[in-house]
């Protein structure tokens, strides 16, 4: 038997004891902060969303679950991860559905630590760097949310991105590139369209690498690189609403940025600057930039003879990406990782080098851990318990009581709420009940600043503000007041014949408002408990 000639792909690089754990002790890390309990706002109304596109067979282009204006245009972009959580939900609760995202980022770990060590043959020093650096950017994005799904996506997607489009069996790898943006594409279909923006830049570069005497062309990875684009992107096209949920979300944004803290730019972690997390999330998009810079200005100098265009198009675009949101940060790791090869830099002996690397991720495993256990839960014993034998929810963040009341007295109307706690009421209630405000964010900018308004502490002890909130209140057709304290000021006498308080706790309190609907659901609790007081609970 002949013997079979050697591989010519690179081999998969020894893993040491140490290195394995290393790997190991950080992954367990990993396992704990990823299992925090849900805190975020959204996950609830995808679970509604899901249960109504399941109920209806097809995905709404209205809005569903506006109190206000349910032919305003609302057209879901992420409606398969939607399907999925509800179905989830459905079979195992909440405590499955943040399991499940909790795993999905594991994965999503492991997939970037995969490409570093296996397919980039990067050591384990500066692998080991670029993983911890990953988690310290993403730690305000462990929430169980659809762009988990991002995370996966990036990390199974970087092998094409960093080579250029230039892939070792591209014929093999098109059909799975088109398949798997296919898949984003109807989990979250922003994530997708972002990534595509920034994998436009490759293609784009390749074809101009030689003209002008500017790098070195390639015919044969330009056309690998166009076709790879080009599958990818027919994949996400085949996706039901891609084009109009992208174009829906980025039209929404223009009424409600001003009031989603998720919007503001990446240097907002510099305002906020409570942890040495915060800053770091801050410092490096500025970083990026600054590397992007210094490396363009040695390219400018000998005409991208070392450093391709491709490479100073696309890390432009992970500098634009991660300046412009918060929530993008952590994208700046693969611009990092496309520059490094190419900034200028002092070169260090081997060994000062692996120390400088070795201490640097030490650093940042301390930094994810003071944020995701001792800022966060004041501790190793609460950070277990909530992760692993608590609640599947932080109960503190969202209106159980106020729902759960809600739900056994048969409320059925409109809510005026804000949009951290529109969510959970719609996960409890939809469809008898439908809300002012969601995490959706899909509202006029009037209701914008009307929520503002209701929230804003400091206005509360103004003269006539009460008078102010009464007449925002009523604005609008809804038949309660779910709202967290203060929902009025104090020493404000609420004109009874308009509004009845029927449940108060710490958190906040519902009043119901004397509309056909709110007079029905009156007249029922009356008939049921007497006369409804504070909280007739």
């Amino acid at each position: 038997m002949s013997k079979r000639p050697p591989s010519s792909a690179p081999q998969p690089p020894d893993i040491s004891t140490a290195e394995a754990l290393c790997l190991a002790g950080l992954f367990a890390l990993l396992s704990v902060y990823v299992s925090r309990a849900i805190w975020d706002i959204d996950v609830f109304w995808h679970i509604a969303a899901g249960r109504a596109i399941l109920e209806a067979g097809s995905i709404p282009r209205t809005d569903i679950f506006s109190a206000i204006d349910p032919e305003r245009t609302w057209v879901t972009f992420q409606w398969g991860y939607e399907v999925i959580v509800y179905w989830l939900d459905s079979l195992g609760g909440l405590t499955l559905v943040k399991a499940v995202h909790s795993i999905t980022m594991l994965l999503g770990f492991g997939a970037f630590w995969f490409v570093c060590r296996r397919h980039f043959r990067l050591d384990a020093a500066l692998s080991f760097l670029l993983l911890t650096l990953l988690v310290v950017l993403f730690e305000d994005r462990i929430r169980c949310r659809p762009h988990v799904v991002n995370l996966v996506a990036w990390s199974s997607l970087c092998p094409w991105l960093l080579s250029g489009g230039a892939l070792r069996n591209p014929r093999r790898t098109w059909p799975v590139m088109a398949l798997g943006l296919f898949i984003w594409a109807n989990l979250h279909a922003g994530g997708a369209f972002l990534f595509l923006v920034a994998a436009s830049t490759i293609p784009v570069g390749r074809s101009v690498s030689g003209l002008w005497g500017w790098g070195k062309r390639r015919p044969a990875k330009i056309k690998d690189a166009w076709i790879g684009f080009g599958a990818m992107l027919i994949g996400a096209l085949l996706a039901p609403n891609f084009i109009l949920g992208n174009v829906q979300a980025l039209t929404m944004l223009e009424a409600t940025e001003s009031a989603i803290g998720e919007s503001l730019p990446a240097w907002h972690f510099f305002l906020i600057g409570t942890t040495p997390g915060h800053m770091i999330c801050g410092a490096v998009p500025a970083l990026l930039c600054v590397a992007w810079l210094i490396t363009t200005v040695a390219a400018v100098r000998d005409k991208c003879q070392r450093t391709p265009p491709w490479v100073l198009l696309f890390a432009l675009s992970i500098c634009v990406l991660s300046q412009r949101s918060v929530r993008f940060v952590w994208i700046a790791t693969f611009g990092l990782m496309v520059l490094w090869p190419h900034v200028p830099r002092p070169k260090l002996h081997p060994r000062m080098r692996r120390r400088v690397l070795v201490g640097l991720s030490v650093g940042l495993v301390a930094v994810a851990m003071h944020f995701n256990v001792y800022a966060q839960h004041g501790g190793w014993a609460n950070t277990v318990a909530q992760a692993f034998t608590g609640s599947p929810i932080e109960d503190r963040r969202f209106p159980t009581a106020h729902a759960d009341f809600l739900a056994s007295t048969g409320f059925e109307g409109g809510i005026y709420c804000q949009g951290n706690w529109g969510g959970y009421l719609l996960w409890k209630l939809w469809p008898s009940a439908r809300v002012l405000a969601d995490g959706r964010g899909n509202y006029s900018r009037d209701v914008t600043e009307a929520l503002n308004t209701t929230y804003d502490r400091a206005r509360f002890s103004e003269p006539g503000f009460g008078e102010e909130l009464e007449s925002i209140y009523s604005r609008y057709d809804v038949d309660a007041i779910v709202h967290q304290h203060p929902v009025w000021p104090k020493g404000h006498s609420v004109n009874p014949r308009e509004w009845v308080r029927v449940f108060e706790d710490r958190r906040g309190a519902i009043w119901i408002r004397n509309t056909e609907r709110g007079r029905a659901y009156l007249k029922r609790l009356r008939d049921a408990r007497g006369q409804p007081t504070t909280n007739p609970g």
